[in-house]
């Protein structure tokens, strides 16, 4: 009987990044699937417009068993996020929402992104200013319900959620609280509408976690070891080959 192949890392490397790249030139979009357990399934997609990964699964904290229902107040998405670990990657967080205009936030209500609170347009949102935003009006090109058609089913806004899993039509926490005039309050994005909005802190509604950056440049333990483990060889038959050629 044949002994099971191992592939040396660098196959295994290049092999997950063709994968990977397969997806963004097929979904023509500017998300590119990332597989950090090794199992051909991408747990995460990273936003190249943006530069920041999100985890494929939109509820993970209740498909993960870490939150039964998947509602959270502020305080336990801040928690949930910081302590959070997928396949060795940890240091995530939560979305952010910078003021649109760049200079500080208008909470004035508006229709079309000027301000921050309020809808905006699809293929536009609030500029990159907002993260959850971008990635609901831009990235995937949902429609705000107010100008949704009126023949549609509900929920009108939500409408295109691929290719993440249980994308969740209700309220998603971003990290960035309302200034000090507004307080205590926090950004949210309504997903059901595509509203962003103020709410308290101590309101339950769900968390997805985001990552700075491009977790594929972040090795995990088990790679960087095999990664070591398979350098030291090379070290090592480079020595070897210097000594018998004397």
């Amino acid at each position: 009987m044949k002994s099971a192949r191992v592939r040396p890392v660098w196959q295994a490397a290049l092999c997950t990044a063709v994968f990977s790249m397969t997806w963004s030139n097929f979904a023509g979009a500017a998300l590119v699937g990332r597989d950090l357990g090794g199992s051909a399934a991408f747990d995460a997609y990273y936003d190249t417009e943006l530069d920041i990964t999100w985890l494929a699964d939109a509820n993970y904290a209740k498909t993960s068993g870490a939150v039964p229902d998947g509602y959270m107040t502020h305080a336990e998405a801040l928690a949930w996020t910081a302590g959070l670990s997928v396949h060795g990657v940890g240091g995530w967080r939560l979305p952010s929402v910078a003021p649109v205009n760049g200079v500080a936030y208008q909470p004035e209500f508006s229709l079309d992104g000027s301000t921050d609170f309020g809808f905006a347009l699809t293929g536009e949102g609030w500029g990159t200013a907002s993260e959850l935003g971008h990635l609901f009006y831009v990235t995937l090109g949902n429609t705000g319900y107010l100008d949704a058609p009126s023949t549609c089913a509900d929920p009108c806004a939500l409408q295109h959620t691929a290719p993440f899993a249980n994308f969740q039509s209700h309220a998603y926490w971003s990290g960035s609280p309302v200034p000090d005039a507004y307080s205590p309050s926090v950004w949210i994005l309504e997903t059901w509408s595509g509203r962003q909005s103020p709410i308290g802190p101590d309101a339950l509604i769900h968390a997805w976690a985001v990552h700075d950056g491009d977790v594929a440049a972040i090795p995990e333990p088990e790679s960087a070891a095999l990664l070591l483990v398979g350098l030291a060889a090379l070290a090592g038959r480079s020595l070897h080959r210097k000594r018998s050629a004397k």
